[in-house]
């Protein structure tokens, strides 16, 4: 390969490549900031040339939040690792460690907590199964809403008393978890089985390859679609008078949830599934399963004491 390639060129080699993400929604955001961000502005420079000064600059005239400079940043050091791999550029350190981007690494709003009291004024307008186990769950378990939707009834081991979680549905698509972190099996403690034990009793979709939240409409054969069920959870916010909720909102409360029941932030970790601590907080340690289950319990109590 010449090293005298555009990057334009180089990144339809890329996305060809095996390198290329294989996950549905990380290849979505790939292709959307190299569509809509990066070849407008640099397809036609020769991939030698981009230089990590240029880059900063760009990035600050964009008006881009810090979060998507920093993805923007991302990739294209995924780009330059790539023209190092196939010759179009010399190897050595990637120039793009060097482009700082302030305020990248703060958060550019507090996530949206829910209270007890919140949980429980919003959970009394979701009568309609299965959305509301759906919620429950969501809460018990922290899981994010793509994990939620993946899940079939194989992955429930009540003699283990565990839910495997094994892949993700974004878009519609199934594909795998966020990381190989995010597989992980997820206690289950006995208050929480009898929810899903209920469930699986009103669900016509009851075989191990079935969709826990099987789509009736859909003949079970995909679970219900996520606009559906954010529908859902604007309607019961909007009259439970509650603003900025959403299905991650549940997620950031489990773990504030646990905060309130003295969880360590070892064990957040665990049941957060996060790749590094410093995702959860800035602690490193490691837990027993035992105290997992326990842990986990804390949490269960509390969401459904509110039901």
């Amino acid at each position: 390969m010449s090293r005298e390639i555009t990057l334009g060129a180089l990144a339809a080699k890329y996305r060809q490549s095996d390198r290329f993400p294989a996950r549905f929604s990380t290849r979505s955001a790939y292709n959307y900031n190299l569509d809509n961000h990066i070849l407008p502005k640099w397809k036609d420079e020769k991939i030698a040339e981009v230089r990590p000064y240029g880059v900063e600059v760009w990035l600050k005239s964009t008006g881009l939040s810090a979060k998507t400079q920093a993805h923007l940043r991302g990739l294209l050091s995924c780009l330059i690792d790539f023209a190092m791999l196939t010759g179009a550029r010399p190897e050595g350190a990637n120039p793009m460690r060097l482009v700082k981007i302030k305020g990248a690494s703060k958060r550019e709003s507090e996530p949206r907590i829910l209270a007890v009291e919140e949980f429980r004024a919003f959970l009394a307008h979701v009568e309609k199964e299965p959305y509301r186990t759906m919620i429950l769950t969501a809460m018990c378990l922290g899981l994010r809403v793509s994990e939620l939707l993946g899940l079939q009834w194989g992955d429930v081991d009540w003699e283990q008393s565990c839910i495997r979680i094994q892949r993700g549905i974004v878009r519609n698509r199934v594909g795998e978890v966020k990381t190989r972190y995010s597989a992980k099996a997820m206690p289950m403690v006995p208050e929480f089985a009898e929810v899903l034990k209920l469930w699986r009793v009103q669900t016509e979709f009851k075989a191990a390859t079935d969709w826990l939240w099987a789509s009736p409409a859909m003949g079970g054969q995909s679970p219900l679609f996520y606009t559906t069920l954010q529908k859902v959870v604007e309607r019961a916010a909007s009259k439970a008078g509650l603003e900025g909720i959403g299905w991650h909102t549940f997620r950031h409360s489990y773990r504030s949830w646990m905060d309130e029941t003295g969880v360590s932030m070892a064990m957040q970790q665990k049941l957060m599934r996060h790749s590094d601590i410093r995702t959860t907080m800035n602690i490193y340690g490691d837990v027993l399963p035992k105290t997992m289950y326990e842990a986990s319990g804390k949490v269960v109590k509390m969401v459904l004491q509110t039901a």
